[in-house]
C-alpha cells in the first residue's frame, strides 16, 4: 500500500515539500563537504584508533582490571585520574606511538569511543563474541583420542 504508485511513500516523494527538503539537505551537505561518499568511508586512522580501543578493552577485561577512575571523563585530558582505561592511552600507548596520540587529538569527540557507555558496549560486544565462540566449540563434535567418545 505505502509503496504503490500514487500512494504513500511514492506520492510523498513527488510532493513539492519533499522536493524542497531534499534540495535543502543536499545544499547543506555540499556546503559542509559531507557527501555520501565521504560519510561511508572509514578513514584509515579511525580504523587504527578503533583497533587500539578494542585491544585496550580486551586486555583490561582479560586481566579482570577495573576501567574507570574517580575523575574520569571521555576526553583523554591531562591531569585527570582517568582509571586504567584512559591511563593506558596516556601513559602507555601515546608515549610509544605519537601518531596515535595525534589521531586521538583530531578525532571528533563522538568518535573517541572512550565514554563509560561505549566502554560497556565494547565489553558487552566482546562478551557476546566470546559466548558465541564457546557455543560453537561446544556444538562441534570432537572425538577424544583416548576414549573415542563424542564430546
Amino acid at each position: 500500500m505505502a509503496m504503490e504508485s500514487g500512494k504513500g511513500f511514492k506520492k510523498h516523494e513527488q510532493s513539492e515539500i519533499h522536493m524542497r527538503a531534499m534540495a535543502s539537505r543536499k545544499e547543506f551537505r555540499e556546503k559542509r563537504g559531507q557527501t555520501v561518499r565521504n560519510l561511508i568511508q572509514v578513514r584509515p586512522e579511525h580504523k587504527i584508533w578503533l583497533k587500539t580501543v578494542f585491544n585496550t578493552t580486551k586486555y583490561l577485561v582479560a586481566n579482570g582490571l577495573s576501567f574507570r577512575g574517580h575523575e574520569e571523563n571521555s576526553m583523554l585530558e591531562e591531569g585527570l585520574s582517568g582509571g586504567l582505561y584512559l591511563n593506558t592511552f596516556s601513559d602507555l600507548i601515546f608515549p610509544q606511538d605519537p601518531h596515535l596520540q595525534q589521531i586521538a587529538t583530531y578525532l571528533p569527540t563522538n568518535a573517541k569511543y572512550t565514554s563509560p557507555e561505549i566502554q560497556n558496549e565494547v565489553i558487552e560486544t566482546l562478551a557476546e563474541i566470546e559466548r558465541d565462540s564457546r557455543q560453537r566449540v561446544q556444538r562441534s563434535r570432537v572425538i577424544h583420542p583416548n576414549d573415542g567418545w563424542n564430546y
